[in-house]
């Protein structure tokens, strides 16, 4: 695990217990809710997106090295084919910050889980 993938976790933390202070000690409660929401969905869309992109790029790969008869073709058209190959090996999630933070569905669940027993300590806390 990266450094900066805990950082993040971190972060996110952070941020949803400020989320929830807010929300339980504003007046706009519901926007300050809303808005949570809307955070947790974008990154879930964040997630999902960057697992689909990198679905369709293992497609395209096993397409042009199994289907497309490459190698009977061209010396021209087998080096092109062989780019797109080279190329297509490489990780195409989202990642920020040159690769250190990769979105995928394990760093998602890693800030849902580290995100709900924070909540659950702060709960506990605020009960003792």
């Amino acid at each position: 695990m990266t450094p900066l993938v805990p950082s993040t976790c971190l972060g996110f933390i952070i941020l949803v217990a400020l989320c929830f202070r807010i929300i339980f000690t504003s007046e706009y409660k519901f926007t300050y809710t809303l808005c949570l929401i809307l955070l947790v969905l974008h990154l879930h869309k964040l997630v999902q997106f960057s697992d689909a992109l990198q679905s369709s790029n293992e497609k395209l790969q096993s397409m042009f090295y199994f289907e497309s008869c490459w190698y009977a073709k061209s010396r021209e058209v087998q080096r092109l084919t062989l780019q797109v190959l080279r190329r297509c090996q490489k990780s195409e999630h989202y990642s920020f910050y040159a690769g250190f933070v990769t979105f995928n569905r394990p760093l998602l669940l890693s800030l849902v889980k580290k995100t709900y027993s924070f909540m659950n300590y702060l709960i506990f806390v605020n009960r003792h």
